[in-house]
């Protein structure tokens, strides 16, 4: 019983784009309303005879009846006043209609403008292609004729709407609808005015008319004869009773620039019952619309949102003022909390005294939802039979509780040009976690009466939620989680996990309770002013201290973060914090070379330095007292179809032996041994900038890989084999400062957070902890231990790349652990001796060895390749087949 309204309804929007994408729909708007009636006719396709209704003929529903007859001027004022007092209320006196400014035409009660048609004119049946057409002609005879009237002074309204006599085509009820061409309810935008009429605007008089609204009289179809044939097998007809309050305040959101959230195209929900601007506006019966989403409060300028820190718990009052909660994500996204309570009074609300009724009664139906809503709650039906005013406009919500909305303002700036902020299903603008776990709104149903595609209560946090527990049955007797690992998850948009938790939320209620947690970043954080610089152990007390600022630089220690000892005010915006051993003093560098050396406690120091722009791309190694280098020049001069851009140093196989990461100019990673051989599993697949930084994170044996991702969304976590570990949201200011210890656990270091993981391991020099290796620049690695290769395979892996192979060369790879010896022979299929290719081999580490084998005089075939492999008087073998194609 859902409504469905015109998929090709057009807005017209005044944007600004800041912090986050906002407009100022503030304010009174002056009303000019004209009634238009239309030819009379008998026509079975449309509901009435095209004039305005006077008197009942269809059900009674006596005191129960919604707008009720005479549809006369009192009427529609009655129906200016409650949509006034709708936006009123969810805008907090923000926003309404100039009552008193507003004007409803023709002047006398009972009379309209004639328009020179019948109403199955302006929407033909089955007439798709001028359908719009149609609307637009609809609307522009209704403003001309009645200028040509009356003489109206159009400009003196912000908004013209059109009040037709008549049904609007705007619900599917649950059954065959007779009046296919009844009139859906409009929004007449400037495009259509183009498109259909040829002009940008329609000039009538003096004036230029660029957009208005098209309602019908009424949504109540039980006010005509044809509700007898429609409801006959109803047993309680006057249950599909609907107010016209509902469409009303959602053309009229459309026309000051509330984005549509449902797909326009298709009409297929996209936040369901839960906001005007979606199937919201249907909620209770229609007379009680559901407030706009919280986005769309604060994105009108009706509401502020209030950010809390994690760690924090929350007491969040039901829908008030700048009662709702902000959770960063990163740059684009975050989530918004609000409390909603549909309750009468005291935890009741319409739905459970409908079932306490039912359930006393012995009834097989339960009683009318119009009837309690009118006996029962705080509503004020007006003399003209309209309800004029509601006081909560959460009463149609199918529960209370918490709303958590995932905003991602990237889909929405794409989308709001063309009215489609939630447009696709899979990059939703505006997007309910919905708490059942399921993503039901928006989905197709095979449920008619209880369709989870448009929201229900399972929607909703809340203690005791059962459709909740269903999809976190570990959760049952507990209080709800919105967690990394719940079903939802907190997970960006992107995949990146958030790592945000509201957890410990309570059961519904006039105030609401929970916590924000953030299960990664170390309480404090994050700290937009810490503009953390780097980190090191001033005092030698074996905990790190951090140093930060930005303007005024300070150092404080890692339990005592609070506690910030400043000491130097700088004014160079780019600036690099280095620590000098001796004297335990601070070094500041700039771009230009020129430093200026302070200790701890503030007093000048001079030190000599030398300048290390001639050893910035390169990564030197100090292993058993031996030191060697690898250059950015030479991974460049050998790999000549890549140009890479930076250069780390870190041991990925243990083998006591240099490895170096090299980061290309399109953000792929490659991991090289010491021979500049690529390693298995390199090149990454996704684009990463520099700096690229490395150690054991996790406490088990490998380094892991950290970097930003190239759009800085992200901070990867990869293995010591390039898979992805861990994809964290992050903020792109938010730089990779430094892999620390902090507090005793490894972490991940940036400008404002401190992400950490476990007890921090040993690393035995393993490790590229900053952009340039350490705090100092050094760019140097001491490796403190030595390969192991006692119980490994000594052939490791084999084969062949690219295999088959097409292009004359083709490069044989062997990768070896503590092998004196690799001897390959390549055989055909006939068993026929090819060649050889052979190494003797001088270190015991682990080895990756390859030979090109150019088949340019090969003839195309299948290949077999003997591998031989022989270390610590041992040998192992392996076979590849290769096949070759020219």
């Amino acid at each position: 019983m859902e409504g469905c309204f015109f998929p090709k309804c057009r807005i017209i929007l005044l944007i600004c784009i800041s912090s986050f994408i906002f407009a100022d729909i503030t304010g009174d708007i002056r009303i000019c309303v004209l009634r238009a009636s239309f030819q009379v006719d008998d026509a079975s396709s449309t509901t009435g005879n095209g004039q305005f209704l006077m008197a009942s003929d269809g059900i009674d529903c006596a005191s129960y009846s919604i707008d009720p007859p005479p549809h006369d001027t009192p009427y529609f004022e009655s129906q200016l006043k409650a949509v006034d007092s709708y936006y009123r209320s969810v805008s907090y006196e923000k926003f309404g209609f100039d009552l008193d400014n507003s004007t409803i035409f023709p002047a006398s009660n009972n009379d309209g403008y004639t328009l020179p048609n019948t109403m199955d004119y302006y929407n033909p049946y089955n007439q798709d292609e001028i359908q719009e057409e149609r609307i637009t002609e609809l609307f522009r005879d209704a403003v001309s004729i009645a200028y040509d009237t009356d003489q109206i002074e159009y400009s003196s309204y912000d908004l013209i709407v059109v009040f037709h006599a008549g049904i609007g085509q705007d619900f599917s009820l649950p059954f065959l609808d007779p009046t296919p061409e009844d009139i859906p309810s409009t929004y007449v935008d400037p495009d259509m005015i183009l498109v259909h009429l040829g002009t940008s605007t329609l000039s009538i008089g003096n004036h230029e008319i660029e957009r208005g609204i098209i309602l019908p009289e009424t949504q109540n179809h039980l006010l005509y004869d044809i509700s007898e044939d429609m409801f006959a097998s109803a047993s309680e007809p006057c249950e599909y009773q609907y107010g016209l309050s509902g469409t009303f305040a959602l053309m009229v959101g459309f026309a000051v620039g509330l984005p549509p959230l449902w797909d326009i195209e298709t009409g297929e929900s996209r936040v369901g019952i839960f906001g005007l601007m979606d199937q919201g506006s249907n909620n209770g019966r229609g007379l009680v619309p559901a407030p706009p989403t919280a986005w769309t409060r604060q994105f009108s300028g009706w509401e502020a949102s209030m950010k809390v820190n994690f760690g924090s718990s929350v007491n969040l009052p039901s829908r008030f003022e700048d009662q709702i909660v902000k959770i960063p994500i990163n740059d684009t996204e975050y989530f918004l909390i609000e409390n909603r309570d549909n309750t009468i009074h005291d935890g009741i609300s319409i739905d459970s005294i409908r079932y306490s009724m039912w359930e006393n009664s012995g009834e097989s139906d339960f009683p009318p939802f119009i009837e309690i809503l009118l006996d029962s709650a705080e509503i004020e039906q007006d003399e003209n039979g309209v309800v004029s005013s509601v006081s909560n406009y959460d009463l149609g919500l199918p529960a209370s509780g918490l709303l958590i909305w995932h905003i991602d303002e990237n889909a929405i700036s794409d989308g709001m040009d063309e009215y489609s902020v939630n447009g696709e299903l899979d990059r939703l603008g505006i997007d309910l976690e919905e708490a059942d776990g399921a993503q039901d709104i928006g989905y197709p149903s095979i449920f008619l009466f209880s369709d989870p595609s448009s929201g229900y209560f399972g929607d909703m946090w809340f203690k005791g939620n059962q459709e909740y527990v269903r999809a976190n049955p570990e959760m049952d007797g507990l209080k709800p989680v919105f967690g990394p690992n719940s079903y939802p998850n907190t997970n960006s948009m992107t995949g990146s996990k958030s790592f945000v938790s509201i957890s410990e939320i309570s059961g519904p209620g006039d105030t609401m309770t929970f916590e924000v947690l953030n299960t990664m970043i170390m309480a404090g954080f994050p700290d937009t002013s810490a503009f953390i610089r780097t980190v090191f152990d001033l005092d030698n007390d074996g905990m790190n201290e951090i140093v930060g600022g930005k303007d005024s630089l300070w150092w404080a220690r890692s339990n005592e973060l609070g506690n910030r000892n400043y000491f130097y005010d700088s004014d160079i915006d780019d600036i690099f914090i280095g620590i000098a051993q001796q004297n335990d003093s601070i070094i500041v560098f700039t771009d230009s070379e020129n430093f200026i050396v302070y200790n701890t406690a503030g007093v000048p120091d001079s030190l000599s330095l030398e300048k290390w722009d001639k050893h910035k791309n390169r990564v030197y190694f100090l292993i058993h007292g031996i030191k060697d280098s690898i250059s950015l020049e030479e991974i460049n001069a050998k790999w000549t179809d890549t140009n890479f851009d930076y250069i780390a140093g870190i041991d990925l196989d243990l083998d006591a032996s240099p490895d170096v990461l090299g980061l290309d100019s399109a953000g792929y990673l490659y991991g090289f041994n010491s021979d500049l051989i690529l390693i298995g599993g390199f090149p990454t697949h996704f684009h990463l900038q520099s700096p690229v930084l490395a150690r054991n994170l996790f406490g088990d044996e490998n380094p892991e890989i950290v970097a930003k991702s190239e759009d800085s969304s992200s901070i990867y976590v990869l293995d010591h084999q390039g898979n992805l570990e861990y994809q964290i949201a992050s903020f792109k200011s938010d730089a990779l400062v430094a892999l620390e210890s902090i507090a005793g656990k490894t972490s991940i270091v940036t400008r404002s957070s401190i992400y950490q993981f476990g007890e921090a391991p040993d690393t035995k020099g393993n490790e590229w902890l900053f952009e340039h290796g350490d705090w100092g620049r050094s760019r140097t690695m001491v490796l403190d231990y030595e390969f192991d290769g006692v119980g490994k395979n000594l052939l490791t892996h084999s084969y062949c790349y690219p295999n088959p192979i097409r292009e004359n060369l083709g490069t044989i790879r062997v990768e070896t652990v503590g092998t004196d010896q690799i001897e390959i022979k390549l055989y055909d299929l006939a068993g026929y001796y090819v060649t050889t290719f052979s190494e003797d081999l001088t270190d015991s580490g682990n080895r990756v060895t390859e030979w090109v084998w150019d088949v340019a005089q090969v003839e195309s075939g299948v290949y077999f390749a003997y591998v031989e492999v022989n270390g610590s008087g041992k040998t192992e073998s392996a076979i590849i087949k290769i096949a070759v194609i020219h």
